[in-house]
């Protein structure tokens, strides 16, 4: 018997959906700020976990009215969105979410027309984002401590440790981040090789509470620049490996059908994770033979029509000392390096290659390639005294060094939400959907000020380029001279994830939900 909907329209299904948005985007926007409060979530075994993580603290939220819960989806939805894209940002995403969807209510109510307060709310995000990126600063070593530092909740101490793992590991290492033996955070250096896939989907995840795979015990690993096209291509090596108790990550592309069943047969306990191969066409096979020189591996040639059941699986696998993927890269590690002086030997020939360049983007594809033969990588080691602490101690380091990397990528602006408030003083007021948006995007400066006890509006005249407000001090200061930064990635993927969650609650007028039993 199929179950039982209930179908609501208009005010009935508008009103509880927005309730939802607000308690997600009240109980995350407590937290934002060096002067946010902290939310006490309670864990499955009726214990408190104190965070000021957005990420934590939505997740937790479940409402048992079904348009409500629809409300909430829709903010964690565009929350998980930013952390995924940028790994931060979860808080300005609720803050400037329930904004717009404030805002656009109140125009639609005024009888605005939906489809052209869409439009308008989409042209005038995108000049924002332009904005921001022309006035981005390019991120020094002395910008990589500021920025850990705020995303770590304006923490000194591991700012710095943060930063020096990225200092540690050079400009194209890794950085990542593990529980500590001890109470003591620290960073550690260790032979390690990335490689620039993560997983497409999670069934592999071994370890849910960092979303990631970890194999240790020395998994073997596969490589193919062919795609893998039944079972049996592989099952021989399936076998082996099981075999021998080990795991294998397999780096290839392959059918649908194959990684169903292999994501099957991993419920049942087999140890197996599967990533594509990085780039494409040479330049693939150029870093499947790097990857294959610090593995001792061979790898299969889609040119040659290797046939991977030909092989002898000892004489195909290579191994590592233990490996992690993640969404957004593997990473491979080594107690010592298992060809040290052929990897010597192609690292100098590639900076000879370097050298003799005259084009850019060969260069940087061959410094790439250097960089990930050199095997940098820094590890983080989280330690505290208690499990709840060491809880909201790793939320923070994993937000620290995701906005670390964001702040690479594509620059910083000024942080406290300033760089949204200088925005904003660009948009037209001609169109109701400039005029909205130039308001919702003072919402992040604002609620920061708010959570410290600051009347925004004596402020925001003064707020300039050259001027914003330092809520630790009390005072104004030019903030990018005060380190008080936000990457710009991590700006510009909250405001476009907060525009198309608001935009889609605006063009709404009726919800389906499965009808709840009393």
């Amino acid at each position: 018997m199929n179950p039982i909907k209930e179908v609501k329209f208009g005010k009935d299904a508008k009103e509880p959906l927005i309730d939802g948005v607000n308690v997600v985007c009240d109980a995350v926007s407590s937290t934002m700020g060096y002067r946010g409060r902290t939310m006490l979530i309670e864990d499955g075994g009726g214990k408190p976990n104190p965070t000021k993580d957005g990420v934590s603290v939505a997740k937790a939220i479940f409402l048992d009215n079904p348009n409500e819960s629809l409300g909430a989806e829709f903010v964690k939805e565009a929350c998980n969105k930013t952390v995924n894209q940028a790994g931060d940002g979860t808080t300005s995403t609720a803050v400037l979410t329930q904004e717009f969807v404030k805002l656009s209510q109140h125009a639609i109510s005024m009888n605005a027309s939906p489809i052209d307060l869409k439009n308008e709310i989409e042209n005038a995000k995108d000049e924002v984002i332009e904005y921001l990126k022309h006035n981005s600063v390019e991120v020094d070593d002395d910008y990589i401590k500021d920025v850990a530092k705020i995303s770590s909740n304006n923490d000194e101490e591991l700012g710095s440790i943060i930063a020096e793992a990225f200092l540690k590991a050079g400009k194209n290492g890794v950085v990542s981040y593990e529980d500590s033996d001890t109470s003591t955070t620290y960073v550690e250096s260790i032979n390690g090789m990335p490689i620039d896939r993560g997983y497409d989907v999670e069934f592999f995840n071994n370890v849910p509470e960092k979303r990631c795979v970890e194999f240790k015990d020395n998994p073997y690993v596969l490589l193919s620049n062919r795609n893998i096209q039944s079972l049996q291509d592989i099952i021989k090596i399936l076998e082996f490996t099981n075999k021998e108790k080990k795991p294998l990550l397999i780096v290839s592309e392959m059918e649908h059908q194959v990684l169903k069943t292999l994501y099957t047969n991993a419920k049942q306990g087999l140890k197996v994770a599967v990533i594509s191969p990085p780039a494409v066409a040479e330049k693939r096979m150029d870093y499947l033979s790097d990857i294959a020189l610090a593995t001792n591996a061979m790898v299969l040639d889609i040119d040659t029509g290797d046939n991977i059941a030909s092989y002898d699986p000892k004489q195909l696998l290579g191994v590592c000392s233990s490996l992690t993927v993640t969404k957004e890269n593997t990473i491979l590690f080594f107690d010592e390096m298992i060809n040290a002086e052929a990897i010597d030997k192609r690292m100098t020939d590639l900076n000879k290659a370097i050298e003799n360049s005259y084009s850019d983007l060969e260069k940087k594809y061959l410094g790439d390639r250097v960089a990930k033969l050199s095997c940098g990588v820094s590890v983080v080691k989280v330690g505290a005294s208690t499990e709840s602490e060491l809880k909201e101690k790793t939320d923070r380091v994993d937000d620290a060094i995701h906005a670390v990397r964001a702040a690479l990528a594509e620059g910083v602006v000024e942080g406290g939400g300033t760089a949204l408030v200088n925005a904003s003083r660009i948009l037209s007021e001609e169109k109701e959907g400039y005029r909205l948006v130039k308001e919702a995007i003072l919402a992040p400066f604002k609620t920061i000020l708010d959570n410290a006890g600051v009347d925004y509006s004596e402020i925001l005249p003064m707020i300039s380029e050259k001027l914003g407000y330092d809520v630790k001090e009390y005072r104004l200061c030019n903030m990018i001279e005060s380190g008080i930064i936000d990457p710009v990635k991590v700006v510009r993927c909250a405001l476009e994830n907060s525009v198309s969650a608001a935009n889609t609650l605006l063009m709404t007028d009726g919800t389906i939900t499965f009808k709840r039993s009393n």
